[in-house]
């Protein structure tokens, strides 16, 4: 039997396991981003992410919110694990139908590949991405 699509799914959750997450299907985007945002909630230079339309993502467990508005004016939404800090995922109000979920927080985290990077503009020149990968200075 072929698995289709949407049989496809990731499983993952935070560094104490309060937190579950599954993703079905294809991810929208596996990507980078090396905005001053994500360079803080990662504590490093960027963070990588896998977005999944929110209707194909199911999380078990409590969530810390905590919400900003961007340099565009768009508010985006941090979600943490209050046990243990591990940031899950972020939303943004730009596109209210996709998360991206902490990619390092996958249970099988290679089994996806980035092939973006946001927000190269504000990339610490020791943060260096390599790879085929498509670069943008900011968000397209």
């Amino acid at each position: 039997m072929s698995q289709t699509v949407t049989d496809k799914h990731y499983e993952g959750g935070c560094l104490c396991g309060a937190v579950r997450f599954r993703g079905t299907g294809t991810p929208e985007f596996v990507s980078h981003c090396q905005c001053t945002t994500c360079r803080k909630t990662s504590g490093t230079g960027h963070s990588t992410d896998a977005g999944f339309k929110t209707a194909h993502l199911a999380i078990t467990g409590d969530l810390s919110r905590f919400a900003m508005a961007t340099d565009s004016g768009n508010t985006i939404e941090i979600c943490f694990c209050p046990d243990c800090g591990s940031k899950v995922m972020t939303t943004n109000a730009a596109y209210p139908d996709v998360a991206a979920i902490n990619l390092a927080l996958f249970d099988t985290p290679g089994a996806l590949t980035p092939t973006i990077v946001f927000f190269t503009r504000s990339a610490v020149p020791w943060d260096l991405i390599g790879g085929d990968v498509e670069r943008y200075e900011t968000q397209p």
